[in-house]
């Protein structure tokens, strides 16, 4: 199964610092812009329970908060919309396409679900409990060649961050989705995405299985949509 959160948001802009990459997000930078609570059907006490985001010096910047089974390969992944690019749109019949690579979630979750949002771009997270680490890659869906899925490397469960392909990665681990605080972070540039300095985003979070597997949380959480620069 995973767990799917659809936001929209807005993001002001103010004089904060750039946030630190360091999987604990709650920078001043930061706002909260979807969060989940209740059952988590079969995956328990493991998953997605708040989103952060925010935008500084032309870059997107996403906190995650939750924990990931680390027993199963377990995954996160954040799907990106830029309103000035053409990915694939909104309410499209079927699936996100897989990615090129095999052996990525990113293949696996060709989604037999309608997308809730235009989709672009994503970022995501295997967790490795018997090495105490996690994968990261990342998928450009407007690129060319399109769906083109890249693997970058490893991230520590510890919070260190590390930075791929101008990506900047971070990741604290916790015993359960209820108990943690940190989770998964990155930031990421405007023009990795192809995105111009006006842009508005759009996101979702999708916790999951390598199977897989999937389930919609109830709803979709929205927040107005971010209009200005930063």
């Amino acid at each position: 199964m995973k767990k799917l959160f659809a936001l929209i948001f807005f993001l002001p802009t103010f004089a904060f610092t750039q946030p630190v990459v360091d999987g604990q997000g709650g920078d001043p930078c930061y706002k909260v812009q979807g969060s989940f609570s209740g059952s988590n059907g079969t995956f328990g006490d493991w998953g997605v329970k708040e989103v952060q985001a925010c935008t500084q010096n032309q870059t997107l910047y996403v906190f995650v908060k939750g924990a990931v089974n680390p027993t199963n390969y377990h995954d996160i992944l954040v799907f990106i919309n830029a309103s000035d690019k053409t990915g694939i749109p909104a309410g499209t019949a079927g699936e996100i396409p897989a990615g090129n690579d095999g052996l990525s979630p990113f293949h696996q979750y060709a989604f037999p679900i309608t997308n809730p949002i235009e989709t672009d771009y994503g970022v995501r997270l295997t967790a490795d409990a018997a090495n105490l680490k996690g994968y990261v890659s990342h998928i450009n869906y407007t690129g060319t060649p399109s769906n083109l899925d890249v693997y970058l490397g490893e991230v520590t469960y510890g919070g260190a961050s590390v930075t791929y392909s101008e990506i900047t990665f971070a990741h604290v681990q916790a015993a359960s989705m209820s108990t943690a605080t940190g989770g998964f972070e990155f930031s990421i540039p405007y023009s990795k995405i192809g995105a111009g300095a006006g842009a508005q985003f759009q996101l979702y979070a999708v916790y999951g299985n390598e199977q897989g597997q999937y389930a919609i949380a109830p709803g979709i959480i929205q927040t107005p949509l971010f209009s200005g620069t930063a």
